[in-house]
């Protein structure tokens, strides 16, 4: 889409003025609750600018996007879902957007998502819950919701969202989107209000493989501004995409313990396009409990600049936190506490350190995993889309965690919800790139998202193996 938008211009079929005046109407009328704030003014004055000559060749040219309200835009509060912000203003762009904008493309406005990227669901926002077009009563999953839901509503081809645990991915396969999370340090965190910053990452969601791989060349590459930003060549990643095709992938045996029927259909026909073998990842939900300890104990010094409380040392000092003094929701004073938690007397024999050990093996057991294969096929969620409200207590599918394992130490801290994250998590420990595409539907029509998964800074590899899935599906 972003090609036909651009080339339409061009063509002086259609001119960039007219695409963002169009853009901002339907932000504007949209029923779903997507975007918290529509920038009118921006997108006219870009948009004009662009019309009176400037830089016809920018790969962008023109083209609509939206961001997450997580991601500074200059002269505009990030309200990332929350209260606690307040009026504060942010003075420049977030390296993602000035980025974007430097090529061409005009902002529209900022995406509603969960409170401070905490969230499964697109419900725990200050603004009200996104809804999913797919299916208003479905929840559209976050905490990037919006801006999937913006891109599935078509009210612009792409969207900036965050991902740390499956925050991209997850709403992705929900809205029947195409979500990509970056490899850890492919795209600057640099305006991106923190939440765990050693998974955070700035990511795309877009209606093709194509689109999402044009806009991660954009938004790649090294940034002084944050040192965790990898100085790595960025490639043409949609170039690539016409390259050969001839991959070695691996499907994920403990995959289909997580997934219902319609999930683990679709990932096993995925898994058939690709000729996939079938590879063991035993310690998938303990890597999801270990993103939990770590993203919450990370929380919880990320976000002690808003609380205006200092920083109570305990977890009872944190249960006795209220709107009142820290104005955050439910779901991010709970994973405060828990951070707390995770991190007091009750667990002083060091499981925030058992949770990095997990870490530390599902990296050396994913570089062993991909000594033999490019990438790893499996579901995104262990389910399509569920009712909204009922999404947040989804229990999980799984058996019983085995004694001793580090699941079976926290599992009396996580809520069910949490395991809307199982299938995701592994990767966002590993920093590697990960992409979910549309590929089935559900019994119940909705759409069911694939995921895949390659090695550290190979996201060239997982946009071209996520583009063979795309063309099976199409039939091209």
């Amino acid at each position: 889409m972003i090609a036909s938008l651009r080339a339409s211009i061009l063509r002086g079929d259609a001119t960039a003025t007219s695409l963002a005046a169009a853009a901002v109407a339907a932000a504007r009328a949209s029923p779903w609750n997507d975007f918290v704030r529509v920038d009118e003014a921006r997108a006219a004055a870009t948009s004009r600018r662009l019309d009176a000559g400037a830089r016809q060749d920018a790969p962008l040219f023109g083209v609509p996007f939206a961001a997450k309200a997580n991601l500074c835009v200059a002269g505009e509060t990030p309200t990332a879902g929350s209260a606690a912000v307040g009026g504060w203003v942010a003075r420049a762009d977030a390296t993602a957007v000035a980025r974007l904008a430097a090529a061409g493309a005009v902002l529209v406005g900022s995406t509603n998502c969960d409170e401070f990227g905490m969230g499964s669901t697109g419900e725990a926002s200050a603004h009200g819950a996104t809804l999913n077009p797919r299916d208003a009563a479905a929840s559209p999953g976050g905490s990037s919701g919006g801006s999937a839901a913006a891109v599935a509503a078509g009210s612009v081809p792409f969207a900036l969202g965050s991902d740390t645990g499956g925050s991209v991915r997850l709403p992705a396969s929900w809205c029947g989107v195409v979500g990509l999370k970056p490899s850890y340090g492919r795209v600057s965190r640099h305006g991106l209000l923190a939440y765990c910053s050693s998974t955070d990452c700035v990511g795309v969601l877009a209606t093709s493989v194509g689109d999402a791989a044009a806009v991660l060349r954009v938004i790649a590459g090294a940034d002084g501004l944050d040192a965790t930003c990898v100085d790595a060549p960025v490639e043409d990643y949609a170039g690539l995409l016409a390259a050969p095709a001839n991959f070695r992938v691996a499907a994920v045996a403990e995959a289909s313990d997580l997934a219902d029927a319609d999930a683990a259909a679709a990932a096993a026909a995925a898994a058939a396009a690709l000729g996939a073998d079938v590879v063991s990842l035993p310690w998938l939900r303990d890597a999801c409990a270990a993103y939990y300890v770590l993203s919450a104990s990370e929380a919880f010094g990320n976000l002690s600049r808003y609380a205006h409380v200092g920083r109570p040392r305990t977890a009872e000092a944190w249960r006795r936190v209220d709107h009142a003094s820290a104005p955050f929701g439910a779901e991010v004073l709970r994973r405060l506490r828990l951070g707390a938690h995770f991190l007091g007397d009750r667990h002083a024999d060091g499981l925030y350190g058992r949770a990095e050990a997990v870490r530390d093996a599902v990296r050396r057991d994913l570089a062993s995993v991909f000594r033999d294969y490019d990438a790893l096929v499996l579901p995104v969620a262990p389910t399509a889309a569920p009712a909204a409200g009922a999404a947040r207590g989804a229990p999980s599918r799984a058996p019983r965690p085995p004694a001793g394992s580090l699941l079976a130490a926290v599992e009396g801290d996580l809520p069910d919800g949490w395991a809307h994250d199982q299938l995701t998590c592994f990767a966002s420990l590993a920093g590697a790139p990960a992409l979910s595409l549309p590929f089935g539907t559900s019994r119940a029509g909705l759409p069911v998202g694939v995921q895949v998964v390659a090695r550290p800074l190979g996201d060239a590899t997982a946009l071209r193996v996520a583009k063979a899935l795309e063309d099976a599906r199409r039939g091209g």
